[in-house]
């Protein structure tokens, strides 16, 4: 009777082990899976920007004044309860995006994107060395 409830014992171990570690599985899968939805809806906000800059150029706004308007700013959005940091800058550069040599029509906005999903943790979407860039041009988009 003895090595029988030493079995039972051994037996509930085990399978509480496995349990155990099938729910850290799960929660690091889940939690990959939101880390994947913050970024994307950081990747969508972006392209709203540059979206509203494409629209307020083809409206006849004009190309400087579009950027001058625009110039650098930051904002906060909070979408589901998550607040994401923008931060836009832009500056003229050439056909390429390389702002070494630049043209005047040619502008390229960048944009930084954090996201704080909660207290601990700040994803990042678009980094200062490399943003979330596109380069407009004065003669078409």
């Amino acid at each position: 009777m003895g090595n029988q409830m030493i079995l039972v014992i051994l037996a509930i171990i085990l399978f509480s082990t496995t349990i155990l570690s099938t729910y850290n599985r799960l929660f690091s899968q889940v939690e990959i899976v939101y880390d994947g939805i913050y970024r994307l809806q950081g990747q969508k906000i972006a392209d709203s920007l540059f979206q509203r800059v494409e629209c307020e150029i083809l409206t006849g706004t004009g190309f400087a004044t579009v950027f001058n308007n625009l110039g650098s700013f930051s904002e906060t959005k909070t979408l589901d309860n998550i607040p994401y940091s923008i931060l836009v800058n832009n500056s003229q550069c050439d056909s390429l995006g390389n702002t070494s040599n630049p043209n005047s029509n040619y502008r390229k906005l960048n944009i930084r994107i954090m996201c704080f999903p909660n207290s601990n943790d700040t994803l990042r979407i678009g980094t200062a060395t490399n943003p979330i860039s596109k380069v407009f041009s004065q003669s078409g988009i």
